[in-house]
């Protein structure tokens, strides 16, 4: 077993570690999740843009850290870097943003154009 093996095997173990933590957190309630992915206006809906956030980035960025486990460094030059992201993970990180700020801002004109009885102004 080579010492690349031995360091990528505790970085798996050391997040699912940290994974397990959060999750035993959140479930005897000393993390508090309630309205995460409500919106802040008490109404209790869910914002799709939200969802969406929680869903896609964290999904992005493990698939990111297994292909460059799977992949290694990247020799430039003289030096060692991480590999570049591929076009397809920027396209997803880049619109998935972009929805989140569409989302956000259609609710802020939303909420712009209504008065205190939810009539348009």
């Amino acid at each position: 077993m080579t010492i690349g093996n031995v360091l990528t095997f505790s970085l798996l173990a050391w997040f699912g570690a940290l994974a397990l933590l959060v999750m035993a957190r959140i479930l005897t309630g000393d993390i508090d999740c309630s309205g995460m992915l409500a919106s802040q206006s008490g109404d209790g809906q869910i914002n799709p843009e939200r969802v969406l956030a929680m869903g896609l980035v964290p999904a992005i960025l493990a698939y990111y850290a297994i292909d460059a486990l799977n992949s290694g460094a990247v020799t430039i030059g003289e030096r060692l870097s991480m590999p570049d992201l591929p076009e397809t993970l920027v396209t997803l990180l880049t619109g998935g943003n972009g929805l989140y700020l569409a989302g956000k801002i259609a609710r802020k004109e939303d909420k712009v154009g209504r008065d205190a009885e939810g009539k348009t102004t």
